[in-house]
């Protein structure tokens, strides 16, 4: 798939229907193999701008389970890249017609990549000024850095790693008062 240009654009409530329709899709590929599927990244954050790129997570069994439906997979049009550079993660692509790019990340349950995934996108849900923030920030790199993703990317590493941190902290407050 070619790189297109970094570009954002204002939240859009149908991303939320995009991303119901992939999980239908994705549910009747990995049947019995997914214990979840969750809406990430940047397009499930109400209010937040993103790039039109719908990240998904999905939560299998067995890493060797989603293996064994490679094939299924990319005959529905998802492209696999396997670990893309993060082991213990399988990574696929879509672009479907009219719908758009698709991130696909899969992780075996317990994996500690799927809690920092929702909770980052939690706590930015639960936290709009750190969202805004956020926002902000891919903002002016999007401008400056608009044909280099790598470069855009690696300007957002510092921030996303003190959000994790802090939705980390945040859900462990969360799950201490429960007990």
């Amino acid at each position: 798939m070619t790189a297109d240009p970094v570009l954002m654009l204002p939240h859009d409530p149908a991303w939320s229907r995009r991303f119901a329709s992939e999980a239908a899709r994705l549910l009747q590929v990995f049947v019995g193999v997914t214990l979840g599927v969750h809406h990430i990244g940047s397009t499930a954050v109400p209010d937040l701008e993103a790039k039109p790129v719908l990240d998904v997570l999905l939560v299998a069994r067995a890493l060797d389970e989603i293996d064994g439906r490679r094939r299924d997979v990319e005959a529905r049009g998802y492209r696999w890249l396997g670990e893309n550079g993060l082991p213990g993660r399988r990574y696929l692509e879509a672009r479907h017609a009219g719908e758009g790019m698709v991130h696909v990340h899969a992780f075996e349950v317990g994996d500690p990549a799927v809690n920092r995934h929702l909770d980052f996108r939690d706590y930015l849900i639960c936290h709009p000024e750190r969202a805004a923030r956020y926002g902000r920030l891919k903002r002016e790199l999007a401008e400056l850095h608009r044909d280099d993703r790598a470069a855009y990317t690696d300007g957002k590493t510092a921030f996303v790693r003190e959000t994790e941190a802090l939705a980390r902290a945040w859900r462990q407050h969360r799950l201490d008062d429960d007990r």
